[in-house]
């Protein structure tokens, strides 16, 4: 099995010659700007890997989405995660759609980590193929907390990092833009039930904003590594790739209808979260059944 950056070694260094990006993240480098000239490059590899017949399921719920965005209503999605992948893959059957979707992409700006940019010199240039928004995540700092003391330059920095990043949010979703956030924080390793579980810090997104869109998905064209270190060292596979997305639903109702399941003990939060990933489950059975219904016409 051949790694990610080793099988395409002469895109991984065009990549690292045009990436702009910063490599340590501070309050006032937050957002950054989609590298489109990196984007080309991403898509050229992508697309080796993107089976044709990949498609994206409900997209009248994403252009809805997107038309209530231009109408300056916050707009949020909440997505499955199982791969370095998503993203490139996600915009890159919305660019096969033609340029409407294509422009539509352009408007979802995900929420990543700021290990993207602070990993390695691929990953970076990989990852600023797309604008994103970059956050200290909760289970860093989680970590960081453990030894609050010895941490205590990094707490800042990351404190810093995620109020600059919920400005530069607040400003993005008043102008049209669609927030994509992967509610687990991480993604899922077959095997290991927390990548599965819904943060609970994904409650206060939903409580700030007007609508959510759900988003499952099958497939898988970058395999986890489990012996790797980065996304570099990730396993390269064709696949057919299926998104499916859910209806519009109004936020504060959805959070309403999660939260009235709590009974005493339970973190509401939490109960918030499970509902997120709970319907995001049924997308991916959904994503799922699509996607085999697509690779049984091909063998057929």
């Amino acid at each position: 099995m051949t790694p990610l950056e080793k099988m395409f070694a002469d895109l991984s260094v065009r990549l690292r010659q045009g990436s702009r990006a910063v490599s340590v993240v501070c309050p006032e480098t937050v957002f950054q700007s989609a590298n489109l000239e990196n984007r080309a490059l991403v898509h050229a590899l992508a697309g080796k890997l993107l089976m044709n017949e990949s498609r994206f399921e409900n997209l009248s719920a994403l252009q809805r989405l997107a038309e209530l965005a231009s109408q300056g209503r916050s707009c949020l999605i909440l997505a499955e995660h199982y791969t370095n992948f998503d993203i490139p893959n996600l915009f890159l059957i919305l660019e096969r759609l033609g340029p409407d979707t294509e422009a539509l992409s352009n408007r979802i700006i995900p929420v990543a980590g700021v290990k993207l940019n602070e990993e390695g010199s691929f990953v970076r240039a990989f990852a600023e193929a797309y604008s994103r928004l970059l956050t200290y995540p909760p289970r860093s700092m989680d970590v960081l907390r453990r030894d609050p003391e010895a941490n205590a330059d990094e707490l800042i920095r990351a404190r810093a990092i995620n109020r600059a990043a919920l400005v530069q949010m607040v400003r993005l979703k008043r102008s049209g833009h669609m927030i994509l956030v992967y509610p687990a924080g991480t993604r899922h390793r077959p095997g290991v039930d927390n990548t599965k579980r819904g943060l609970k810090e994904i409650d206060t997104y939903i409580k700030s904003f007007d609508y959510v869109l759900f988003l499952g998905m099958a497939g898988n064209t970058l395999q986890i590594n489990p012996a790797g270190e980065n996304m570099g060292e990730d396993i390269p596979a064709r696949d057919t790739v299926v998104f499916v997305a859910s209806e519009v639903l109004d936020a504060s109702a959805f959070r309403a209808a999660a939260s009235s399941a709590c009974t005493g003990g339970n973190d509401p939060k939490q109960v918030v979260a499970d509902a997120v990933m709970a319907a995001l489950a049924e997308l991916h059975a959904h994503a799922e059944a699509k996607r085999e219904e697509i690779l049984a016409s091909r063998r057929s």
